[in-house]
């Protein structure tokens, strides 16, 4: 009778000590899952945070870029409205003006006739005004003061710039220049132009 009982007693135990080493894998298991999930959530919300600072930093770069090009379109739209003003308030000159030095221009540019020629109190420096129509503006003093070889010289300079059509290639070099300010090529550029146009001019 002890030994059925102690063998009974045996039997009895075999299933509660595999039901204590089931409970402690399950915990391992409810454990480690976190575990395995955490690193796929980490990266999704790394990339996510990737995405969003290089989208903001893309639109910091396109709010540059479209500040700087506002900013020059401005200011070449004002300084053309201001030539526009300049040009409207001068008064052109008549016909009998300087005969000897129209005659010299009109030779030296093998022309028989010149753009309209009109003069100016608030014009600094002698300039061309006018897209399609150019027109020159010659300071009122320089017409007064100026030695005749110097006023020719002057007007000469101006008339080629006309004849050259300079005035259509200057607003393509400010859109230029408005659309890739940022590249320091682009206004290189536009100051070797500014230069070889005036040498042409005054060759």
């Amino acid at each position: 009778p002890i030994r059925g009982a102690g063998s009974s007693t045996g039997v009895a135990s075999a299933p509660s000590a595999n039901r204590a080493t089931e409970v402690p894998d399950r915990r391992m298991a409810a454990t480690m899952a976190p575990k395995e999930v955490t690193p796929t959530l980490a990266a999704r919300d790394s990339a996510a945070t990737t995405g969003r600072s290089r989208r903001q930093g893309a639109l910091a770069l396109a709010g540059l870029w479209l500040a700087g090009t506002c900013f020059i379109l401005a200011r070449s739209a004002r300084g053309w409205r201001q030539c526009g003003r300049l040009a409207r308030e001068a008064r052109e000159v008549d016909a009998d003006w300087q005969p000897g030095i129209l005659e010299r221009a009109c030779h030296a540019l093998g022309k028989d006739r010149l753009p309209p020629i009109a003069l100016s109190e608030r014009v600094p420096v002698p300039m061309v005004v006018g897209l399609f129509h150019p027109r020159i503006l010659l300071p009122a003093r320089l017409a007064d003061t100026a030695t005749q070889d110097d006023l020719a010289a002057a007007l000469i300079h101006e008339c080629a710039h006309a004849r050259r059509r300079d005035g259509l290639v200057l607003p393509l070099q400010r859109a230029a220049a408005a659309l890739f300010w940022p590249h320091p090529l682009v206004h290189l550029m536009n100051r070797e132009l500014d230069r070889a146009r005036e040498e042409l001019c005054d060759n």
